[in-house]
């Protein structure tokens, strides 16, 4: 598998590492912040273009969500699949649907590509479920980042957030935190005058979203479609 990266920040240099380690191939790099390759043999493009798209299986972006809809009309003209990590941009999610869908090519985004993560969100729907009839019980989140992160909250936080409201029919408060060089942390909290129960989700080290994004990229071959880290897994 051809694997073209968008974007050389804390998760481009892991899913590059863990890619190399799997004897995958990086096809290009596209980081236009950069002025030379950061990876011996690997070619350095500053933007998304013909010469790039012909050579690869497919694209995985951590990227910033600046011009993210120009790129996804780029590599669905190409009909390549298209990996997408990048978080802050869900207010256009239904503009790049439309984008895949006319052009019948395969995209996948996620928040969040640890198995961890998706397991709590399961949690998180039961949890949801389960203490909705209890008013006494009042949920909320934190989510604590390293001091880099752009977004706040984090997609991750708004999608446990998104789905604990569709169980719970309130809206839970979302606290974030910006410090040192947490990979993330995210922690759902149900607090009563009695007692107070947390059910929390820390990652160690980048390399389990790494693993999640490229067994992403293996699965969406041959797809064509708007997907989730859901049809991964489930």
């Amino acid at each position: 598998m051809r694997i073209v990266l968008v974007g050389f920040g804390n998760m481009g240099k892991v899913v590059a590492k863990v890619a190399l380690e799997q004897k995958l191939t990086l096809a290009g790099i596209v980081d236009k912040s950069m002025t030379a390759s950061p990876l011996p043999g690997v070619p350095l493009f500053p933007t998304l273009f013909d010469e790039v798209l012909k050579k690869c299986d497919v694209v995985i972006e951590f990227a910033h969500a600046q011009g993210i809809i120009d790129r996804i009309r780029e590599v669905s003209k190409y009909k390549v699949p298209y990996v997408i990590g990048t978080t802050d941009w869900e207010n256009k999610h239904e503009e790049a649907k439309k984008i895949v869908q006319k052009a019948k090519s395969a995209l996948l985004v996620s928040p969040n590509f640890s198995l961890g993560v998706n397991l709590l969100y399961k949690l998180c729907d039961c949890a949801g479920a389960l203490f909705s009839p209890f008013k006494e019980y009042a949920p909320s989140l934190l989510e604590i980042h390293h001091s880099t992160k752009k977004d706040a909250p984090s997609g991750t936080a708004k999608k446990i957030a998104e789905r604990m409201q569709t169980q719970t029919h309130k809206k839970i408060p979302i606290t974030s935190i910006r410090e040192g060089f947490f990979p993330g942390t995210h922690e759902l909290t149900f607090d009563s005058i009695a007692d107070t129960i947390t059910i929390s989700h820390t990652a160690r080290t980048r390399e389990g979203f790494a693993q999640g994004a490229l067994e992403a990229a293996r699965w969406i071959q041959k797809k064509k479609g708007w997907f989730t880290f859901d049809d991964v897994i489930w």
